[in-house]
């Protein structure tokens, strides 16, 4: 998988040059070049250094959105080879296979008993039903013909970019419609539609993963987390002090929650608990088991001396969840957080690469989830705890950004497969403990005050920045930069030699040991 990457992304920066794609979104041609790269989509025709032409900026007939369609579906050669019957009589000799497949596969039913409107232009809406049908979606029972970007929009496919007054609809939206088809789930099964393809035969899974298609159904191990514990105790520990002496950035959800109950007639026990018992934020998700479900809160006893100190909490949330009606809040704010979870999914195509590149597919077991606290002062992400405490699978927590922060997700992900690699390699690692600063206060204070801390964070850190797509060259260097100068030295190492490992004959863990054995 790791040595084809630089094939594709070689390709995909060619075929971003095509000047045949002039006038065309980024996006539209982004979204072109996976597709062309996986074989799904040919475009009209070749440049004369052999680069491909998409024309994405002229508007598509209806038999010609068809003829692409079954290319996305990988059929084209089956419709080709096939022999079809159909009613229709408007659809030009080239198109027939392709119609004539969709028609007998329940694809299209044209528009009249013996009309499929070939040279007339495919509407926004059209195209979307196509692609729905194709997920195994019913027209009349899932969603309505003339308004599918309603279902298209439910389920993340696209994000109210279409609609009844969509006016213009060209070759570049069939292109990002046929891309995001890819990632979405078929209707009924935990299947993506890429994972069918690579199952299929028709895409090729390793050149899937490389461009960042999820091919061997990582994502559907990925779970969206909105929970009514979590929203209780962070609501209880912003009414009960936590805000207080609080400089970081407040959300505009936890600061209307926060105004909602200092407006309530809330009486509870103790309304300083969180001033009073001199326990760490983090220390407060960590005394709590998610098992279970509100207003029973389970105590999670870890041993830790400042946690013991909660061992009230469970029945101090239950006093508190049902003083501030936390039910009725917990809904109020619902979607705020779920508008959030859902753009997280734009970190999992990143996840894939990473994964991916380093042939890890199995080497992070089982499910993990990721839960954003609008309610919490933190950007960074934090891995919490293990599966026995948090659903039976790990969890990423994330936030309070109202948007989306793609490295706390690739960081977190990454240490389940770097720090296996760093144990097995524990001899080398220790070998190099005289590059260890123990007067580097900004990482001491951040509680990396060991070598062995140290390293383990400083492959995290280089590895989740090399991935991270929503971040340039240029910021990258000075996130590099900033992350040496806190003391995370072998950062701007590590992250310099990740190329290598595309061309390198063994295993990662074997690469951190050769990366141990030429450090300087």
């Amino acid at each position: 998988m790791k040595r084809v990457i630089s094939l594709v992304l070689a390709l995909i920066m060619i075929l971003s040059m095509a000047p045949a794609v002039y006038g065309a979104s980024s996006e539209a041609v982004a979204a072109a070049d996976t597709l062309y790269a996986l074989g799904l989509f040919a475009g009209t025709g070749k440049n004369p250094d052999g680069t491909p032409i998409y024309t994405l900026d002229r508007a598509p007939t209806r038999q010609e959105a068809i003829t692409i369609l079954v290319q996305i579906l990988g059929k084209k050669e089956e419709a080709l080879n096939g022999t079809w019957e159909m009613p229709f009589t408007d659809v030009a000799s080239w198109a027939k296979p392709f119609v004539g497949y969709a028609y007998a596969n329940g694809l299209t039913s044209g528009t009249g008993a013996t009309t499929f409107g070939g040279n007339d232009l495919v509407t926004a809406s059209q195209y979307l039903t196509f692609i729905l049908k194709a997920l195994n979606y019913e027209v009349g029972t899932d969603f309505q013909w003339n308004k599918a970007w309603e279902l298209s929009d439910k389920i993340g496919m696209t994000h109210g970019e279409y609609n009844a007054a969509t006016k213009t609809f060209l070759r570049g939206d069939v292109t990002k419609i046929s891309a995001a088809a890819l990632s979405q789930k078929l209707k009924g099964q935990d299947k993506l539609m890429i994972q069918s393809l690579v199952e299929a035969g028709a895409v090729d899974g390793e050149t899937a993963m490389d461009c960042g298609l999820d091919a061997y159904g990582l994502t559907s191990k990925v779970h969206f987390i909105y929970d009514i514990r979590t929203f209780t105790l962070y609501a209880f520990m912003n009414y009960t002090g936590y805000d207080d002496n609080n400089n970081r950035p407040i959300t505009g959800t936890r600061q209307a929650l926060r105004n909602e109950l200092d407006s309530m007639d809330i009486t509870i026990s103790n309304p300083n608990y969180y001033n009073t018992k001199g326990a760490r934020e983090y220390q407060y998700a960590a005394a709590l088991k998610y098992l279970g479900e509100a207003p029973t809160f389970d105590y999670y006893d870890t041993r830790e001396s400042a946690v013991q100190k909660l061992n009230d909490l469970p029945e101090k949330l239950e006093e508190f969840y049902a003083a501030a009606d936390i039910p009725s809040l917990y809904e109020k704010y619902r979607e705020d957080h779920e508008v959030i979870l859902r753009q997280y999914k734009e970190a999992l195509p990143d996840i894939v690469q990473m994964v991916g590149y380093f042939d890890e597919e199995n080497n992070v077991d089982g499910e993990f989830g990721i839960e954003v606290v609008l309610l919490d002062a933190w950007n960074r992400g934090t891995g919490l705890g293990s599966p026995d405490q948090y659903y039976g699978y790990g969890v990423i927590r994330t936030g309070p950004e109202e948007g989306v922060n793609v490295l706390n997700i690739l960081h977190e992900y990454a240490h389940g497969f770097v720090n296996r690699a760093i144990d097995k390699n524990q001899s080398q690692m220790k070998k190099l403990s005289n590059h260890f600063n123990r007067n580097c206060v900004a990482a001491t204070k951040q509680g990396y005050d060991t070598w062995e801390k140290i390293v383990d964070e400083s492959f995290v850190r280089a590895i989740s920045l090399y991935f991270d797509s929503s971040r340039d060259e240029n910021r990258k260097k000075l996130v590099i930069a900033d992350e040496m100068a806190q003391g995370f030295v072998m950062t701007e190492y590590v992250y310099n030699r990740i190329p290598e490992f595309e061309t390198y004959q063994a295993t990662f863990t074997d690469f951190v040991g050769m990366l141990f054995e030429e450090y300087k």
